[in-house]
């Protein structure tokens, strides 16, 4: 028996013959994947730096609510006590009628702009007339409808919500600085207009234009009082 260690005949013949290559370097190529140009990146998450545990969490849970933001639940609850505070703001309202209300522009009769000092307007009050078996009865003159009288200079009013419902004649009236009404050879203002009034509902009368006469303006240059 021939020790193994040593080499056998047979094996000194193989070492003589030509060692072939059946799959040289250079004809094998790597397989091509269609995602190989695909570079990975690590996912990250969307929210990951707002990102908190909820402390009452047992099952892992996250909460992926970006901090700073509102939750839906504060935002209803924010609605209702909104629409509660209005509420009790439309019921310290007290309505008992309708209200109405009216611009006005003081001009000359050239319809020039004036102001309301320049030719002695202090105050312009809404006419609320009623037809009654004795005539006309102003409302606003006896006190039954509240704030009628408002600056000249404001160019605005409106009544409370005082008015009962039905048919009424409304005007303007120019007033000194002492309350007195300007007669209509002072100050021109239109005739009054006939107009309903609705419960809650406010009447509006437009823009009224309020002529000076050229009597007023003389006097107003004077220093008189018209």
């Amino acid at each position: 028996v021939e020790e193994r260690g040593k080499p056998t005949i047979f094996d000194q013949q193989l070492s003589t013959w030509p060692r072939i290559n059946l799959f040289p370097k250079s004809t094998i190529q790597p397989v091509q994947r269609a995602t190989d140009h695909l570079t990975e990146t690590k996912q990250e998450p969307i929210f990951e730096p707002t990102m908190k545990r909820h402390p009452f969490d047992d099952k892992g849970h996250t909460n992926a609510r970006p901090q700073g933001t509102f939750p839906a639940w504060r935002a209803t609850v924010a609605v209702l006590v909104y629409a509660a505070a209005l509420g009790s703001l439309s019921g310290c309202l007290k309505m008992e009628g309708g209200a109405s209300e009216v611009n006005w522009v003081v001009r000359d009769e050239t319809e020039s702009a004036k102001r309301c000092d320049e030719v002695g307007i202090s105050k312009i009050r809404i006419q609320v007339l009623q037809e009654t078996d004795g005539g006309m009865t102003d409302l606003c003159a006896e006190g039954k409808v509240g704030l009628c009288t408002f600056d000249c200079k404001d160019g605005y009013g409106a009544t409370p919500f005082r008015i009962p419902t039905g048919w009424y004649y409304f005007g303007l009236s120019a007033l000194s600085s002492d309350g007195t009404p300007l007669p209509p050879d002072v100050v021109f203002t239109p005739t009054p207009v006939r107009r309903r009034v609705i419960d809650g509902q406010m009447l509006d009368l437009g823009v009224w234009q309020v002529v000076v006469t050229t009597r007023n303006q003389a006097k107003s240059k004077h220093g008189e009082r018209p």
